[in-house]
């Protein structure tokens, strides 16, 4: 069973639950773990006046901008097919 960071269920406890159950490889928790990391990372920033997300989203390494930009865009997509994924595994 491979370990997951705390982020994950942070962000979303059913989805810690759902994947600690779904044995998931190593690609796949660090897949779970950097989306959960966005997530984080947007609510986080959505909290924020419009100027102060902005420059705290400005102050982030490149990697980690592309990897906000790119998991928000899917993110509706990508949740609801990775949550189906993880419980297509678990059976």
């Amino acid at each position: 069973m491979q370990y997951l960071k705390p982020v994950v269920a942070e962000v979303s406890p059913n989805l810690y639950t759902a994947a600690k159950s779904a044995n998931l490889g190593a690609n796949e928790v660090n897949q779970v773990e950097q989306m959960s990391y966005a997530i984080k990372e947007h609510r986080r920033l959505k909290k924020l006046d419009d100027e102060a997300a902005r420059k705290s989203f400005d102050r982030l390494n490149t990697k980690a901008q592309e990897q906000l930009k790119f998991c928000l865009r899917m993110q509706n997509i990508s949740s609801h097919f990775l949550l189906l994924q993880i419980e297509c595994r678990a059976y």
